[in-house]
């Protein structure tokens, strides 16, 4: 079996990886979670999902690139060497926000540039 090696992490290795999501809304609720998951020692990999985020968007419906780029970064200080993972789910995906096709490739762009993130899930 091939394996994927990120952060100190082997997927397809070992035993089955346990990936802890935070869907917190607020930046304080984020980074609180994110302290415990790091100090439980549990979690393999932890998933951010942005879309339960309440600061994504700003007042005219579009992304608030500071906020998203504050917390993303705070996030990883906080995960330590626990692997990022980020993910936004429409709606449709039983999501909790809609993005356009534009501002969801923005955001998928953005996060990946940040340097922060290990993964994105599309």
């Amino acid at each position: 079996m091939k394996t994927v090696k990120v952060g100190n992490t082997v997927f397809g290795a070992g035993k089955p990886k346990i990936c802890i999501p935070i869907v917190s809304t607020t930046t304080e609720d984020i980074l609180s979670q994110a302290r415990f998951i790091k100090k439980s020692g549990l979690a393999d990999i932890c998933e951010w999902r942005i879309d339960f985020y309440d600061r994504l968007l700003d007042e005219n419906n579009k992304l608030d690139e500071d906020a998203v780029l504050t917390t993303v970064k705070a996030l990883k200080d906080a995960l330590d060497t626990v692997p990022l993972l980020v993910t936004f789910r429409s709606k449709a995906e039983g999501g909790n926000l809609e993005l356009d096709n534009l501002l969801y490739e923005n955001l998928i762009l953005m996060a990946v540039q940040t340097g922060y993130v290990d993964m994105v899930d599309i």
